[in-house]
């Protein structure tokens, strides 16, 4: 969750410099890392996984 926060406070300052390379770049990162929370948060794990439920995510 650190990392999407990041992500979006950088994005701007990245996003006004000259290289937009970098802003590409973390705006991918940042829709990488949301999918892969969501797909955590919502898909079943295996038994010898830790999962949401142990994070205090309840269904």
């Amino acid at each position: 969750m650190r990392m999407i926060g990041e992500i979006g406070a950088r994005y701007r300052a990245a996003q006004d410099s000259a290289d937009l390379i970098p802003a590409m770049a973390m705006l991918d990162a940042f829709y990488v890392h949301l999918r892969l929370v969501a797909e955590f948060l919502t898909r079943p794990t295996n038994g010898r996984d830790f999962g949401p439920i142990d994070l205090g995510v309840v269904d």
